[in-house]
């Protein structure tokens, strides 16, 4: 999952890259066929918005998703300071992986 998404990010970096090219020499070049790039502008746009609402979906179903922006400790009151114990389903190591408050208070 984690692999898939890093190439699906990487894919969107690689496309709003090549608009923003399209875009900067569309400036440069003075017009040219404007409707025609405005079309394949926006056609791109809207394939990149739906990859985007993917992306976003998919983050939502894996269990720490807003996990650090959300919590709040029902003992404490401490917002944000999570971690979550994962374990190599390989070998059985375990180990943590989270946010800790900062004490230099």
């Amino acid at each position: 999952m984690a692999e898939e998404l890093k190439q699906s990010i990487a894919a969107i970096d690689r496309r709003m890259s090549r608009l923003e090219t399209i875009v900067s020499e569309q400036k440069q070049s003075g017009g040219g066929n404007a409707t025609t790039q405005v079309s394949s502008l926006a056609q791109e746009v809207g394939s990149l918005k739906k990859d985007v609402q993917q992306l976003k979906a998919g983050l939502k179903s894996t269990p720490g998703y807003r996990l650090q922006k959300d919590f709040s400790c029902d003992s404490c009151g401490v917002r944000g300071a999570v971690a979550t114990l994962h374990q190599c389903t390989s070998c059985g190591q375990q180990g943590w992986f989270g946010w800790w408050p900062s004490h230099t208070e």
